[in-house]
């Protein structure tokens, strides 16, 4: 009689990692739809998304965990309710306005553009409001591009690094699309001068938002100089500093020029006016002086041979008094005065 095997089971393999993507939940939206992975491959590509392999959106489908008899067109099931809102998702199914902005930025390849490059540059919603109504004549509100950005684009949640690589990567990808297939450096100045790209690689202060509209083919807004060198000075000086506690190859000639960078700044920035330093300095310069001679009065002030006669009123007020043409001007009472003598 054999004896039974006593060798170890050998452990199941491991499941395959979840995929990093830039718009995970777009797809995990589209899933939710009931859409097979034929549709969610042409949807993507008409949003100008990044495309997902078949095995990716099975890690994905299997990570959902969805309740069981989910049904995302009826939504009186709690158990349906409590799982699209765990995901973020439930307000796009209750079709909402916000939702509806948010899918319609999420669809707009240049809306997106501008809205996830305002994003990562730190751009306040409401001044991103103005921008996209004024140069792409696109109505949304603040709550859609919240909404979208927590939704669709939750750069908060991610490392500067890893937002870095998914936003190059997406860019790519999508360079390569429209590029001839061995058109290497096409693509490569494409990704460069990407609105995304610039921003992510820029740190959020009132210099970024200007280069990305130039980037974007827009004209910046007029920046105040003083406040422009100020920062540019602040940037040299820091990036110096990060070189030489680096310390590594060409670090030294890299702290070198930016040394130079910030001398320069300085010389520009000492030539240029500044009208509030200007209006501080006069200002703090003016004197009040009291004269302490006594006050002339007017007999002084006269010239030689004039004089006055003080006005006082009338005895009689309210009743007008007789005046005899004939009296001499020096006969007249205080406070009469004549045709004749005016």
């Amino acid at each position: 009689m054999k004896k039974k095997s006593t060798k170890p089971v050998p452990p199941a393999p491991p499941a395959p990692p979840a995929p990093v993507l830039l718009h995970r939940r777009a797809v995990e939206l589209l899933i939710l739809q009931g859409k097979n992975n034929a549709s969610i491959h042409a949807q993507l590509r008409r949003d100008g998304l990044l495309d997902v392999f078949d095995a990716d959106l099975g890690v994905i489908r299997s990570e959902l965990h969805a309740p069981k008899n989910l049904n995302v067109a009826s939504l009186r099931k709690k158990s349906t309710v409590d799982f699209l809102e765990s995901l973020g998702l439930l307000d796009f199914f209750k079709n909402t306005p916000p939702a509806v902005e948010a899918r319609q930025v999420l669809e707009d390849r240049r809306v997106r553009e501008v809205v996830e490059s305002a994003i990562i540059a730190g751009v306040p919603p409401h001044a991103l409001v103005t921008v996209l109504r004024t140069q792409l004549h696109h109505e949304v509100s603040e709550e859609g591009l919240q909404l979208y950005s927590f939704t669709f684009f939750d750069s908060a949640s991610l490392s500067r690094q890893d937002l870095r690589l998914l936003v190059e990567r997406h860019v790519r990808a999508l360079a390569a699309r429209a590029a001839a297939p061995d058109d290497v450096a096409a693509v490569q100045r494409a990704v460069r001068s990407d609105a995304r790209t610039v921003a992510v690689n820029l740190n959020q202060s009132t210099l970024a938002w200007p280069a990305v509209l130039l980037a974007l083919g827009w004209r910046p807004p007029k920046a105040d100089l003083n406040d422009v060198l100020t920062q540019i000075e602040g940037l040299a000086a820091t990036r110096a500093g990060q070189a030489l506690i680096r310390n590594g190859r060409e670090d030294a000639a890299r702290a070198e020029r930016l040394m130079s960078v910030l001398q320069r700044a300085r010389e520009v920035h000492a030539g240029v006016s500044r009208p509030e330093e200007l209006l501080v300095k006069k200002m703090t310069s003016l004197r009040l002086k009291a004269d302490e001679s006594r006050i002339p009065n007017i007999s002084e002030i006269a010239p030689s041979g004039n004089r006055t006669v003080d006005l006082v009123p009338l005895q009689n007020e309210g009743a007008d008094a007789p005046v005899d043409d004939n009296m001499e001007e020096d006969d007249l009472e205080p406070g009469v005065v004549t045709t004749a003598s005016q």
